[in-house]
């Protein structure tokens, strides 16, 4: 496995999202998470990106580089475009 998820469980209070999930992505492939809105496609790109962590299981994530494109804008509106890519780009 490249990278992906082994049992993981994941709950925000009392609504459990993930319940001994696993899933596997493979290097050099692209993946897309589809489904209903709130069967949790936001919650695994987050425990994918590191920015949140699960309550158990395991998430394998090698250190490389990630990049995610969200569905909803990220542009910071006082600033140009080129401003905005300096902000991502360093």
């Amino acid at each position: 496995m490249y990278c992906g998820l082994k049992n993981v469980y994941k709950a925000y209070g009392s609504n459990t999202v993930m319940e001994n999930f696993s899933c596997e992505i493979k290097k050099n492939k692209i993946t897309v998470f589809f489904g209903n809105s709130g069967c949790g496609k936001t919650t695994l790109t987050r425990l994918l990106l590191s920015l949140e962590k699960p309550d158990s299981g395991e998430v394998i994530m090698p250190n490389v580089k990630k990049s995610v494109l969200f569905q909803e804008d990220r542009l910071l509106e006082w600033l140009t475009v080129s401003e905005n890519l300096s902000c991502v780009l360093g």
